[in-house]
């Protein structure tokens, strides 16, 4: 009897030292390693972004079964899908529009790349941040100045993110 109970002493002393050690790495890696990301909105200036191109043979926009679609002029490809209506507005509003360039999305591409890096998504339903493209980083908007007094605001998504460079 003192033998069985020697024993279980000492399986329960080594069981609450191995929690001991166990319970710390646990709680360090969920509050490390898991990130929650939500998207960034962004507005691309379409006019500007065809202005200096020297392919004079792209067709910078172009109506497709799918909805229209933007080159430009081959730095990215965006497709405004024939379910979303895009939103004409008067030329003052558009100060109320932070415009971004293709080199800003770039460089916020690779600024998500390196605050991700080794991090896990908040929810396991979610994919690995390694895995996201432009339209899971960004809520995109292109911005195309039709006259002196008008402009349009398309909700576009970046085309061929799956693709290789």
């Amino acid at each position: 009897m003192l033998f069985k109970m020697n024993l279980t002493i000492k399986s329960l002393l080594f069981f609450l030292l191995f929690l001991k050690f166990l319970i710390p790495v646990y709680s360090q890696i969920d509050k490390y390693e898991k990130y929650k990301y939500d998207k960034k909105t962004i507005y691309l200036n379409y006019n500007n972004e065809i202005k200096n191109c020297k392919y004079k043979t792209i067709k910078y926009k172009q109506k497709k079964k799918e909805g229209i679609q933007f080159n430009l002029c081959g730095k990215a490809i965006l497709l405004s899908p024939v379910n979303v209506k895009p939103d004409t507005l008067c030329l003052w509003h558009k100060t109320d529009y932070q415009i971004s360039t293709t080199q800003d999305i770039e460089r916020l591409v690779k600024e998500f790349r390196f605050n991700t890096w080794k991090k896990k998504p908040h929810s396991k339903k979610d994919k690995l941040f390694q895995f996201y493209d432009r339209n899971d980083i960004f809520k995109t908007y292109l911005i195309e100045i039709i006259n002196n007094e008008k402009f349009v605001i398309y909700p576009v998504k970046w085309r061929n993110e799956g693709a290789i460079d």
